[in-house]
């Protein structure tokens, strides 16, 4: 998480859980501040409110963690030297981080309580999380196709269609016991998503 003073990632941490517990609405401020430890002043010592807090939460969970991920593919050198292992290690490393992340589904629940009743929520979800990821993809695919990596196809249709099974396999962890989804079967899972996929788009010419 962000660099926060302990109190206000105390704050952060017990809304996280309450939130994606009872739901936004469901929670107040007093119950946060009682799962603090904390008088219900001090909570506004921290945030103005409710919405403030969830918009922190969307920023750290959500915006912050996908540029975050941005910046470090980005300078991936294996995006040259074999975009295959390339791609692989995305999968396997980042995207199962992603879905096996306790803190990261939690963030996913209340995005999906709550897209539809907090203000900006499904606009920033859109624009910030998912377009973000899009974007690159696409740059990611337009490089490979002009160094004649992979075979000529939209980008914008490859980047869609490399990240949706990644969405089915997160909601899958996220509706599942986890004890029953363990990290091999999803491992399994991503792998054979990246093999189907670099053998249908490679240039093997």
């Amino acid at each position: 998480m962000e660099q926060f003073n302990e109190t206000k990632k105390k704050i952060l941490d017990a809304s996280l859980e309450l939130f994606s517990r009872n739901g936004f609405n469901a929670t107040s401020v007093r119950q946060i501040a009682r799962e603090v430890g904390v008088r219900e002043s001090a909570i506004y010592n921290h945030f103005k409110g409710k919405d403030d807090i969830i918009q922190t939460l969307i920023y750290v969970y959500g915006i912050g963690k996908t540029k975050s991920c941005i910046e470090k593919l980005k300078n991936d050198n294996r995006l040259i030297s074999d975009p295959y292992i390339f791609l692989k290690e995305v999968a396997t490393n980042e995207i199962l981080k992603l879905i096996c992340n306790d803190e990261s589904n939690k963030f996913k629940k209340i995005m999906i309580m709550e897209m539809f009743c907090v203000e900006n929520a499904r606009h920033i979800i859109e624009r910030d999380i998912f377009g973000q990821a899009r974007t690159l993809l696409k740059e990611i695919f337009e490089f490979m196709i002009e160094k004649k990596l992979i075979k000529w196809y939209n980008p914008l249709l490859l980047a869609n269609e490399f990240l949706a099974p990644f969405g089915l396999i997160s909601l899958e962890y996220l509706i599942t016991c986890s004890a029953e989804l363990d990290m091999e079967y999803l491992k399994k899972q991503i792998e054979g998503h990246i093999d189907f996929f670099w053998g249908t788009v490679k240039n093997d010419e």
